[in-house]
This record gives C-alpha cells, structure tokens and sequence, in this order.
C-alpha cells in the first residue's frame, strides 16, 4: 500500500494526528511506503521512523499556502509515479481532498486502484465557512458557493468516489451522501 498524506504532518492537528496514525496502524500490518511532507521548523511526529519506505518533503515556510498545497501535490504526484512505476499492483490509500486533483487524474491515467477516506462534506463546509468564517473576502464566498461551483465539485466527488475501488466514510451521514454519486454502494464502508 502506499498512503499518502494530505497535509502538512508537522502541524499540531487532528488532521496531521490522523495521518500518521492511520500510516503507523497500517504499517503495523504489512510494509507501506509513506509519502507526506512537513514546513520547516516543525518537527516529524516519532510514529514515522518506524515506516522504512517514506518520503518525506521539506516544504518551506515562506511559501504561500495556497502555492505549496499545488507544489505539495506536484512532488507527491511525481514521488507515487516513481514508487508504483516499480510495483504497479500496489493499493493507494489517500484522504479526499478539494486540491488533490493532480493525483487522482494520475490515479486515473495508469488505471491504479485506490482507496479514499473522506472525512467532511466540502459543499456542506463551504457553505458553513461563508456563513461563519471568517477568512474568506465576500467574494471568494460568493465564488465558493455559487451553483456552478458547487455542481463542479459534486461532479469531481462522483468521479473520485465511482472510479474508487474502496471508500471509507468517517460517518453514516457522509456514506448517505456518497451513495447519492456512485452506482456501486458496496464499495463504501463507515468506519469512524
């Protein structure tokens, strides 16, 4: 299996928390081979020199965010050809993310199997961070919320989820939700 993080693993949040544990729990079981990154001045959560395949990038810290989630995506997306280029009856396991576009299409390409985790409904979180948050301007609310917008990252859901060969939902509400995308409800699983 090769996991694949998706986020930065340095940074104290649930978030990074759940991607070294779910890579140290499978690791447990059988050889994976890691890909993650982590910012400058953090440092790598101890779980991960355990795993022997990792690869593990630096990304610097004066680097707008929005830059590095794409520039994140490029290197991960070039260390997974190199990786499955040598194996490719390897498994993929990632978490669902609305920047992840790159890898899925490679996903894609070289028709490799995955397994996706989604964790948070990102229409619905869209429309609560435009009611609520703050660190949007009022017209990136209106971008993110539009119609057009929504449908397009529904569509992308239904492709991710229908091309997936395995699906884990953190809930019982979000498997609802996906059932409403895919054909094959048999490929996804709650498991908290």
């Amino acid at each position: 299996i090769i996991y694949i993080a998706d986020s930065a693993l340095g940074k104290k949040s649930a978030q990074a928390t759940h991607n070294v544990e779910i890579a140290f729990e499978l690791n447990k079981l059988m050889d994976i081979t890691f890909l993650g990154g982590f910012y400058d001045g953090e440092t790598l959560p101890e779980q991960l020199n355990h795993i022997n395949n990792r690869f593990i990038l630096k990304i610097s810290s004066r680097i707008p965010v929005k830059i590095t989630h794409f520039y994140y995506d490029f290197w991960i997306g070039l260390k997974f050809l190199q990786t499955i280029l040598k194996n490719r009856n390897q498994i993929i396991y990632i978490r669902y993310r609305l920047t992840g576009s790159f890898l899925f299409l490679l996903f894609r390409i070289f028709r490799i199997k995955y397994i996706v985790e989604y964790n948070d409904h990102t229409i619905e979180q869209f429309r609560f961070m435009a009611k609520y948050g703050k660190a949007w301007s009022e017209l990136g609310k209106k971008i993110r919320t539009n119609r057009f917008t929504l449908k397009l990252i529904e569509l992308r859901e239904k492709n991710i989820f229908n091309n997936a060969y395995y699906i884990r939902a953190i809930t019982a509400e979000l498997k609802k939700y996906i059932e409403t995308l895919i054909d094959n409800k048999d490929k996804i699983k709650v498991i908290p």
